[in-house]
């Protein structure tokens, strides 16, 4: 069953929160909704669901407008787990559990020996078989939040859809809870779930929906949706970017905020390599425009420069230094305000990329990171190293790290270059 949302808008009395939204959840596929407090996550729940109708728009199960659908006919397809679900009486969990095959009984038949068996079946896929006969004011948080999932599965929808289902949770029933909804999905079912935690979220779905202010700022992979400058743009807050090497999937680290500045002071080329550069990028990052080169994607600069939103020139691994990404480098370089050069490791294989910083820029508009570190990391017979006295003797300028948080060693470059 495929849900498609057209041109959706939806809200509430004197306040619109949906502003025509459109996309499509397919089955197979789990889809984490993402966004900041006040985005519109559960208003897009609820709409789907049909529990709130739209204002214009309309939402499709298979093609079929949800709003033509008898509410019976619509719950025998579609689920929905409330952020907040409340009781108003203290059943058991069986009973509960129960509630969940009232869409399928005719009116005013009891539960039949196969709805009874379902909600066996249920119980055993949810690990509650055991607590069929317990009071749910008895129950854990954890164990609370599987048995009202159990409610949903119960009506064996083909669209199942989950507000908020980690919150309040420890970490290892939020893990517990988000492997079987994941394993629903690959079971064929359509799962759709809001969710305030984006590492979570980045873990097991197929796919982001992130919203901002009730329209779609960005939809696609968590690799596609979670960039450092979409996190930016939706939340106001500064993230890394980082890829597990273990399962190949994103997740993010909170940078610590920086008073906001009304654009970048300037553009920088770094040249790093080896790892030379991760503290510099970081470093600097908030206050410039940055470049990173010439390093390859196995680099670790290179992935720290990914997780900062920073762009790279790229050379293939155990490669040297080509004509191609020499020409690229030259370009920024002649854009930019200046070069900072990290205490990387330099050989025969990137010896051109300092001397190509050298020819391209006045000797006042590089700075040297720790430059003793430089002569000692040379590996090209001495070149390296006589480059870098040469520069320092032409009015190059040392830096520290621990200066590269300071305004003043570079504030005279904001003016300059592109």
């Amino acid at each position: 069953m495929k849900v498609r949302l057209v041109e959706l808008v939806a809200g509430y009395p004197g306040r619109e929160v949906l502003a025509g939204v459109s996309l499509e959840f397919r089955p197979g596929e789990l889809t984490a909704v993402v966004g900041p407090n006040g985005a519109g996550k559960t208003t897009l729940l609820r709409a789907i669901s049909g529990a709130l109708p739209p204002s214009a728009g309309a939402v499709y199960l298979d093609g079929k407008d949800l709003a033509s659908l008898p509410p019976k006919q619509v719950a025998r397809r579609l689920a929905m787990l409330e952020q907040r679900p409340q009781l108003g009486f203290d059943f058991t969990v069986r009973e509960l559990v129960e509630l969940g095959r009232l869409p399928h009984l005719p009116f005013p038949e009891r539960l039949s020996r196969v709805d009874r068996q379902v909600v066996v079946e249920v119980l055993a896929e949810v690990g509650l078989e055991g607590l069929a006969e317990r009071r749910f004011s008895t129950l854990s948080g954890g164990e609370k939040q599987r048995a009202f999932l159990a409610l949903a599965l119960a009506q064996r929808p083909q669209v199942l859809l989950l507000d908020e289902p980690t919150a309040h949770l420890d970490i290892g029933y939020q893990l517990e809870l988000m492997q079987f909804v994941r394993a629903r999905a690959e079971k064929g079912l359509v799962v759709v779930l809001a969710i305030h935690d984006l590492n979570l979220a980045a873990a097991f779905a197929d796919r982001l929906v992130l919203l901002r202010e009730g329209r779609v700022l960005a939809t696609g992979s968590p690799a596609q949706v979670l960039t450092p400058d979409l996190v930016r743009r939706a939340f106001g807050v500064e993230a890394a970017v980082y890829r597990c090497p273990t399962t190949g999937r994103v997740y993010l680290h909170w940078l610590p905020r920086r008073p906001p500045t009304s654009k970048k002071e300037g553009r920088l080329v770094v040249v790093g390599g080896g790892g030379a550069a991760a503290e510099i990028l970081a470093a600097l990052s908030p206050r410039f425009q940055l470049v990173l080169g010439v390093v390859c994607p196995l680099d670790s600069d290179y992935q720290a420069a990914q997780a900062l939103g920073v762009e790279v020139v790229v050379e293939a691994p155990f490669a040297p230094v080509s004509p191609r990404a020499l020409r690229e480098l030259e370009r920024h370089l002649k854009a930019s305000a200046g070069a900072v050069v990290a205490p990387t490791w330099f050989g025969p294989g990137n010896l051109a990329v300092l001397e190509l910083v050298a020819e391209a820029l006045p000797p006042e508009r590089i700075f040297l990171i720790s430059p003793e570190l430089i002569r000692e990391r040379d590996f090209t017979g001495g070149t390296a190293g006589q480059l870098v006295e040469r520069l320092l003797a032409q009015g190059a300028r040392v830096l520290t790290p621990g200066e590269l948080s300071s305004s003043a060693p570079l504030g005279d470059l904001s003016s300059q270059g592109g």
